[in-house]
């Protein structure tokens, strides 16, 4: 599983949205598939390509869409979900992506919606820790899952800040 933003539901936005990753033994490398668009759902929104093997650049990791926008590349309030959108989201969404990579799949129906305005925020501290996040994802490749490199980032992963206090 992975979290980030697929590019290809709605015109210059980039809506939450998860899809299975996969390795294609005779290309080297992952590729991506969004199983969740059956027929129907590709002739409503036009879809030409094969979701079964998403082409580059179609659905965003969501340390991708961090880096994007940390770049100043894209507005954070073009990634989001409905009204939900912007920086805090991305950081839900890098936060649930490791937290996948780690074989600690959450449900992308989790509690973020219940985040209150100051989880809404990010602070300093918050860009710097989700800094790290992005490197880790970044960094993530092959059969092994990405390791929190100390105790501080096990700790913040294992309590994610959307999560009910």
């Amino acid at each position: 599983m992975r979290c980030g933003f697929a590019c290809y539901f709605r015109d210059e936005r980039y809506e939450d949205h998860w899809l299975c990753e996969y390795w294609q033994a005779d290309e080297g490398r992952w590729r991506m598939a969004d199983p969740q668009l059956d027929e129907a759902h590709q002739a409503a929104l036009s879809i030409d390509f094969d979701t079964a093997a998403l082409p580059e650049g179609r659905f965003l990791p969501a340390w991708q869409a961090w880096r994007l926008c940390r770049s100043q590349a894209a507005e954070p309030a073009l990634f989001g979900h409905g009204a939900d959108r912007g920086a805090w989201l991305i950081a839900v969404n890098l936060a649930r992506d490791l937290l996948a990579l780690r074989k600690q799949e959450v449900s992308p129906w989790d509690s973020w919606r219940a985040a209150r305005a100051e989880q809404r925020s990010l602070d300093q501290g918050a860009v710097a820790f989700f800094d790290r996040l992005a490197d880790l994802a970044e960094g993530a490749g092959g059969l092994a899952p990405p390791d929190p490199v100390d105790a501080e980032l096990r700790i913040r992963l294992d309590a994610p800040f959307w999560s009910a206090a």
